[in-house]
């Protein structure tokens, strides 16, 4: 009895076969809704356009005489969006661009050492990028006259401090040529009148000089005269010591004659012509 019975089988349980009744009780229903998906799928292939993207690019060539534009600072300007408002205040018009979007730049230095800037914006329509850039680049324009005027402003001022202090210094080495011109001048005149003066001096120490001699010469030949006097005058006053010597010795010998010879015997002319002897002599030593 066992082996022969059958597995029972509960009546919650649905079998594979019950879902093939049921898809194919609504095959029709099941087909219509694949073919609408599969037509509607592709109304949107054909109709749907895929969206390229495109990066326009410009590039900025940056002065470096101006010195406070940099390629730094521009770089920084475009980045930050400093000119953004701009730009949308522009291309306010414009269809693909709205006044809240936010614009992107990439900003590189394609080469080292040369003054340029890369500027691209990516964008589905390339002359909306175009447009883009050139407000872009028309405000940098901007900015830039703005930074020369300031500049031109700067640097006229500085040439014109740098003019009048040339002008102060050449009117300071006129000053001073002026003066020197002067003072050589005057110093010149003074080397004259010294040279004037020396001539004088010397002429006079010339003519001092003379007189000198001259005078030297006489002094030499009164010197000399005098020597000769004074060897007169020495001859003269020993001849007078031997006079006054002799006469003393007449004048004893006269008193002890007066006093022991006779007058008579030899008269008053021997005395008297001995003493005239002695005067006579006596004369010719002063002579």
């Amino acid at each position: 009895m066992e082996g022969n019975q059958k597995p029972e089988y509960y009546e919650d349980e649905i079998e594979l076969i019950d879902y093939l009744r049921v898809i194919w009780k609504r095959k029709w229903l099941i087909i219509v809704g694949m073919l609408l998906c599969g037509l509607a799928a592709a109304i949107y292939g054909f109709t749907r356009h895929d969206a390229k993207m495109y990066r326009v690019s410009a590039l900025i060539e940056i002065d470096p005489l101006i010195k406070s534009f940099t390629m730094e600072k521009t770089e920084s300007m475009i980045e930050s969006g400093m000119f953004n408002l701009g730009v949308l205040k522009d291309l306010s018009n414009s269809q693909g661009i709205s006044k809240q979007e936010h614009l992107t730049f990439q900003v590189a230095i394609p080469t080292k050492g040369l003054n340029i800037l890369d500027v691209g914006y990516k964008t589905p329509d390339v002359d909306l990028g175009k447009a883009v850039l050139n407000s872009v680049v028309k405000q940098l324009e901007e900015q830039f006259k703005e930074e020369c005027e300031l500049a031109r402003y700067q640097l006229d001022k500085d040439m014109k401090t740098k003019d009048e202090h040339i002008n102060d210094i050449q009117t300071g080495i006129e000053t001073k040529k002026r003066d020197g011109a002067i003072e050589i001048a005057r110093l010149k005149s003074q080397i004259r009148t010294i040279q004037f003066n020396i001539q004088l001096i010397e002429k006079r120490c010339d003519n001092d000089i003379i007189v000198k001699e001259r005078d030297i010469r006489v002094h030499k030949a009164n010197i000399k005269a005098l020597r000769e006097k004074v060897k007169i005058v020495n001859g003269t006053r020993e001849e007078t010591k031997r006079v006054l010597k002799e006469t003393e010795l007449s004048r004893k010998k006269l008193i002890a004659q007066r006093e022991g010879i006779d007058l008579g015997s030899h008269g008053e002319t021997g005395y008297l012509g001995m003493f005239m002897q002695c005067s006579c002599k006596l004369m010719l030593f002063t002579k």
